[in-house]
């Protein structure tokens, strides 16, 4: 074969202890062969990156190539201080770059189908183009931190056994992690996500999304959860969630702690119309959440979100009749969780609606008896009776022995004075529940 042959052959052989990579030592951990990996890394700087090559579909990785120092070294650029064993050790990685070049691929990255024998470095890299990691295995931990993607990145089918970190990591384009098994822990730390990001069909053991903060979106950012079934292994810690999407999933078990949500008059959840139904369910879920944390706020705006999608849903499945009863529940009481609006309406109707009835009534009355105009009439007719009866009406518990020319308008403003308090007490319960 030739040299190039070699070169393949070699970066897509199996790297364990039958072929001398690495031995087992007594604690069950592998000790790689210094010389074979160097000269792998060695190999691959030569032929892959020098050449501006970046496709390693289907290469076996053995571990990246770390070079440690003592304190006393003068040189700092490019070093990177880790714990190892409590020992604080300082240490240069070289792998794919040669020391004091850039970390960077200018170019699309090909990883598919290649496998990660041992730890892996991928920190403070900047990724110009997309980058496909499709159904590549992590055998070990891998890093990604303070490391840019430009360009997108494809995490699909991909196998992580060993913990990932994505601390300070910015993604700037669309990013996808599909299918796959996170079989350690994950961690999101302070990551930006200027662009699409998408969960589809993950199972993780353990995820964790620390400080996503909301000036790291733009308008069309977004996180995306699809047919994920939350459970405190998936926890979201002091982030924004303002532009949170979610597909089929269950959020009712996740772990949510001080996070921000997109809140006016109530929760709202990104691109919540594209399936009412299913935003509906979700609605459902998270006041299911804080209803048992005892956090009755955010309970009560999930809530009013659930009863919103449903009505929604209820007219655009031509329920008429039903979808009347929520828009009534909807105007007159904020779904029993606003008890400003039925304040709003109670005191608009008692002090200016009913009283001008009551007096236009009057005023024809006297007109008709007096045969006179109605302006006529109004000349003699005053505004005072007319409060009294609102007021009257509009606290059933009065007693008074006014006299209505109307019994129905009465009958009216009783009936909706009444669920209009009922709306009030309820909201106002809700609102201070202990």
């Amino acid at each position: 074969m030739s040299t190039a042959e070699n070169n393949i052959a070699l970066f897509k052989s199996k790297k364990n202890n039958e072929n001398g990579w690495y031995k087992i030592n007594s604690e069950g951990r592998k000790e790689w062969d210094k010389a074979k990996v160097s000269n792998f890394w060695k190999l691959i700087r030569k032929n892959k990156i020098d050449r501006n090559d970046y496709d390693f579909s289907y290469f076996v990785f053995p571990e990246y190539e770390f070079k440690y120092i003592s304190e006393e070294d003068d040189i700092y650029d490019d070093w990177t201080t880790h714990l190892f064993s409590n020992t604080e050790t300082l240490f240069q990685t070289e792998g794919f770059w040669r020391n004091g070049t850039m970390k960077e691929f200018p170019e699309p990255v090909n990883f598919k189908f290649a496998e990660f024998i041992g730890s892996f470095e991928f920190s403070y890299v900047t990724f110009h183009a997309i980058v496909d990691f499709t159904k590549a295995i992590f055998h070990h931990e891998v890093k990604f931190n303070d490391s840019t993607f430009l360009g997108g990145v494809k995490f699909f089918n991909v196998q992580f056994k060993g913990m990932v970190y994505f601390w300070h990591t910015n993604f700037l384009k669309s990013s996808l992690f599909q299918l796959g098994s996170f079989e350690q822990k994950v961690f999101f730390s302070r990551t930006i996500f200027s662009d699409c990001t998408e969960f589809r069909d993950v199972n993780p053991r353990y995820m964790e999304f620390l400080e996503i903060k909301g000036k790291d979106f733009n308008n069309s950012a977004h996180i995306k959860f699809t047919n994920i079934d939350f459970s405190e292994k998936i926890r979201f810690l002091y982030s924004n969630l303002s532009k949170l999407i979610l597909v089929n999933s269950d959020i009712s078990e996740a772990y949510i702690k001080r996070c921000t949500w997109n809140i006016t008059n109530r929760l709202y959840l990104k691109d919540e119309y594209l399936n009412l139904e299913d935003s509906e369910e979700h609605y459902r879920q998270l006041k299911k959440k804080y209803d048992s944390i005892k956090n009755w706020e955010l309970s009560g705006l999930a809530y009013v979100s659930e009863m919103e999608m449903r009505k929604k849903r209820l007219l655009h499945e031509k329920k008429y009749f039903t979808w009347i009863i929520f828009l009534i529940y909807d105007k007159l009481g904020g779904y029993t969780h606003d008890f400003i609006k039925p304040m709003r309406i109670f005191f608009f109707s008692t002090f200016i609606i009913f009283p001008v009835t009551y007096f236009t009534i009057t005023t024809k009355f006297y007109g008709s008896n007096w045969n006179c105009t109605f302006y006529e009439a109004a000349k003699f007719n005053n505004l005072l009776p007319a409060y009294q009866k609102s007021l009257a009406a509009s606290l059933p518990v009065l007693k008074t022995d006014l006299t209505y020319e109307n019994w129905w308008v009465k009958s009216i403003q009783i009936f909706i004075s009444t669920i209009l308090i009922a709306f009030f007490l309820l909201a106002v319960r809700k609102r201070f529940k202990q």
